[in-house]
């Protein structure tokens, strides 16, 4: 599950829409609607069964159409740890 915000506080509404890939410092996220390059974002990544979600910000990279919702590539403002991205990579791709 990823949810999206816009703004570096997370305070505007969820545009996530799923969660394609994660590295230590990037994601690929599927979104409601398109979100300008260089916007700051706080996302919120959780698996099935995990308690506490995984809160990171970051600024968008670029966004396009994909399927009748929008792709958008994160470049995250700090590392995931090996933790945390163990944690998230046990999980597939979530496409809501």
């Amino acid at each position: 599950m990823a949810e999206v915000r816009l703004g570096a506080l997370g305070l505007g509404p969820d545009l996530g829409a799923g969660l394609d890939d994660v590295s230590e410092d990037g994601l690929c996220v599927r979104v409601k609607a398109a979100v300008a390059p260089e916007s700051q974002v706080e996302v919120r990544l959780a698996g099935p069964g995990r308690g506490k979600p995984v809160a990171v910000r970051g600024a968008v990279c670029w966004c396009r159409p994909d399927g009748g919702r929008f792709a958008a590539g994160v470049r995250l403002a700090r590392r995931l740890t090996h933790s945390e991205l163990s944690e998230l990579a046990r999980y597939p791709p979530s496409h809501s």
